[in-house]
């Protein structure tokens, strides 16, 4: 994928203006000190913007819960980032006619996944608590090693089967389904104990997985990421709005908060994917990818404060299992795919050395 780099030109700062020290000479002033460090960290800034990004959304459909259904946010939402990425393909001139049939399915798998990715996450926000519905949503590098060996051929090893069944246990201790756990009277606002509710939370990770395998896939084929949240928005308003007339859950609010909350989460949706697009233009998509998991820390800590929603223990050892198994499982792999690098690099270098031997 090739991802718009304005950000990255309009940032960009000469030797002379922060100092080089590379070459011995670090920026003398404090304020030129903490600017060389920003520029040199901005990736990751670019990836915490991202994290909170992805988080707010997530408190302001909780706050929606009464006032607008979850396939009605997502159609809005995708109006939205569709009508952003217009103006920005408008902007810089980019064409958004696919270049052949291959590009257009691309298009159109990764819009569908993304589609059905966002309608079952605001379901399980609605419906549960957020942070529990992230922590299962963002179990998703286990779905997607177990996918991207059946449809990229990618290795999966022993380590790896270890680290998916913690997290699927993880999710088990979040979801705490009644016939394990036994049902719970007093149960907290905001999580109906509906036994579906962390299926369709689950089958949304599962969506999320088929996300990253597409952006994989679209990424050795150098596609614009602009016309990539095009597509997705073009398609994301059809989808939903056809689940929405279906369902009868159209309602509009007369209520400004509720429209003004409702453009804040497209807003924010669209932001948060250009920051994401930017972080891995930047920074090592394992950096960006540790970062972004801990976007159920950032919804608990949310609800803690604006929601008054306090999680039950095991499911803060629930989260805390999920998110750590995430962490290793993605560690691990950065950890062989360097190391399967390195012995290449050593392999070549010894092929040159004969070489000059001989000659």
């Amino acid at each position: 994928m090739r991802p718009t780099m304005d950000i990255m030109n309009q940032t960009a700062y000469s030797s002379k203006e922060i100092g080089d020290p590379a070459g011995g000479k670090s920026p003398q002033s404090f304020t030129a000190r903490l600017t060389y460090q920003l520029f040199n960290h901005r990736g990751l800034i670019y990836a915490i913007g991202a994290t909170c990004a992805f988080a707010i959304p997530s408190i302001c459909v909780k706050i929606l819960q009464e006032e607008v259904g979850p396939n009605q946010l997502a159609f809005f939402r995708a109006v939205i980032i569709l009508v952003m990425s217009l103006i920005s393909m408008i902007h810089s001139g980019t064409s958004p006619k696919p270049s052949s049939c291959q590009e257009l399915k691309f298009f159109v798998i990764h819009a569908t996944f993304s589609t059905l990715a966002v309608a079952t996450s605001f379901y399980a926000f609605q419906n549960m608590r957020a942070a529990d519905a992230a922590a299962i949503m963002y179990a998703y590098p286990a779905f997607t090693g177990f996918l991207g060996r059946i449809f990229l051929k990618e290795s999966f090893g022993v380590l790896e089967v270890i680290l998916v069944s913690v997290t699927l246990l993880g999710v088990v201790l979040v979801a705490q389904p009644a016939f394990i756990f036994g049902s719970n009277p007093e149960e907290e606002p905001g999580h109906t104990g509906h036994p579906l509710t962390p299926l369709v939370a689950l089958a949304g990770c599962f969506c999320v997985a088929m996300v990253v395998l597409s952006v994989r896939a679209m990424g050795k084929q150098d596609i614009d990421a602009v016309k990539v949240l095009f597509y997705y928005g073009l398609l994301g308003t059809i989808l939903p709005g056809i689940l929405a007339t279906a369902l009868g859950q159209w309602k509009l609010s007369n209520c400004s908060s509720t429209k003004l909350i409702t453009v804040v989460i497209g807003l924010l949706s669209y932001l948060a994917n250009l920051l994401f697009i930017q972080a891995l233009a930047i920074e090592s998509a394992v950096y960006v990818a540790i970062i972004c998991m801990n976007e159920a820390l950032v919804v608990f800590v949310l609800e803690v404060l604006f929601l008054a929603m306090t999680p039950q223990l095991l499911s803060v050892i629930g989260m805390i299992t999920i998110l750590g198994s995430s962490i290793a499982l993605t560690l691990f792999r950065f950890k062989r795919k360097a190391q399967a690098e390195f012995d290449d690099d050593s392999v070549r270098e010894h092929s040159n050395a004969q070489t000059t031997d001989l000659s």
